[in-house]
């Protein structure tokens, strides 16, 4: 019988652990969570950019909903390799969740080999914010 009930509580626990990893933010609470949304506006009511790595800024949010900051993209016109060039600027900033109207396929493994979680969506910046926060079910203290 112990060996039952071991067995059972490895796979339970197993389980858990798969769980946790699926969420993407197993470690980041809402308030060290870091979001950035590409946009061609400066303000949190602008629209999520089109094309995530050719957006003129990229607004920063935190994990409470709270706009902090607009940052130029310096890579904006890079000739070429503008994905990977962005998805660095944003590992180097701490963000740990990108948003972006659409992501191309190299810009989607370079976040994720970054540890960053793209997430489409499209209207204004601030709503967007909170479509991915429900999505994670972020509470709030």
């Amino acid at each position: 019988m112990p060996k039952k009930n071991f067995t059972k509580r490895t796979v339970a626990l197993s389980l858990l652990i798969v769980l946790i990893m699926s969420t993407g933010v197993s470690a980041v609470s809402a308030k060290t969570l870091k979001i950035a949304v590409a946009s061609d506006g400066q303000t949190a009511t602008a629209a999520v950019g089109s094309v995530a790595a050719r957006s003129s800024s990229f607004l920063m949010f935190d994990g409470e909903e709270k706009f902090v900051e607009a940052i130029s993209n310096p890579h904006q016109k890079a000739r070429s390799g503008a994905s990977s060039l962005v998805v660095n600027f944003l590992k180097q900033q701490g963000v740990n969740v990108f948003i972006s109207h659409t992501f191309g396929g190299k810009m989607i493994n370079a976040l994720k080999a970054k540890g960053i979680i793209p997430f489409e969506s499209e209207g204004r910046a601030d709503d967007a914010v909170k479509k991915y926060l429900n999505s994670i079910a972020v509470k709030k203290p």
